[in-house]
């Protein structure tokens, strides 16, 4: 009982890391490229296409709540992919692409060890 409580707050803790990761880069599309349209709540409305994608993966990351099994191939799969994608910088490969595909794996391992 105390490994799946263990394996249960691994998941819940990944989980919240990845939403609070998330959000952070969906601001930060969000904010920074606001200045080029002008500042503002314009500037930060006409610059929503640029966060989009995080907030697709916020999503994802509320659909992981209900299907721990398939969110975690879901994000273990954009963290690899965003690899190839994004890497561009250094800076980019760590602050975007290893944390996700680092809690993808960990949502991955603790699916199939607590259903083992």
């Amino acid at each position: 009982m105390e490994e799946f409580v263990s394996f249960s707050r691994l998941r819940f803790c990944c989980k919240i890391a990845l939403i609070v990761l998330l959000v952070f880069w969906f601001t930060f599309a969000l904010l920074s490229g606001a200045a080029k349209f002008g500042g503002g709540i314009r500037g930060v409305l006409l610059n929503v296409p640029n966060a989009v994608p995080w907030a697709i993966l916020v999503g994802i990351v509320g659909a992981t709540w209900k299907r721990d099994f398939f969110g975690s191939v879901v994000i273990l799969g954009i963290g690899i992919g965003s690899v190839f994608i994004l890497y561009k910088t250094t800076f980019t490969l760590i602050g975007i692409s290893l944390p996700i595909t680092g809690i993808g794996v960990l949502l991955l391992l603790s699916c199939f060890i607590e259903h083992k």
